[in-house]
């Protein structure tokens, strides 16, 4: 980096590339990591997504978590099934526990 760059990055002339890049590395980190933690707990980003929806959004059908989530309405009853048999969304509500 030379002078010219470290003068207008001190008066906030960053270009837009330059943060675009910046925060698609930073996106890229948090996404290894959440990748990691995941599989440490042994669940899919499919399952974590349905799961999420349902944490914020309270019980939700199926047709209405799909657009959510962008998943398909089979994708999502398959991680919905695999996370009653887990125990982590309720059976009957199909709500986050």
């Amino acid at each position: 980096m030379d002078a010219k760059n470290v003068k207008q990055r001190v008066r906030g002339q960053t270009s837009a590339p330059h943060v675009w890049l910046t925060m698609l590395k930073a996106l890229s980190g948090i996404a290894r990591q959440l990748e990691v933690d995941l599989q440490r707990s042994g669940v899919s980003t499919t399952d974590f997504r349905v799961m999420e929806a349902l944490l914020h959004k309270g019980p939700l059908p199926v047709n209405v978590i799909g657009p959510k989530v962008n998943l398909t309405p089979g994708a999502i009853s398959v991680a919905v099934d695999r996370l009653e048999v887990r125990g982590l969304v309720g059976a009957s509500r199909r709500q986050a526990r």
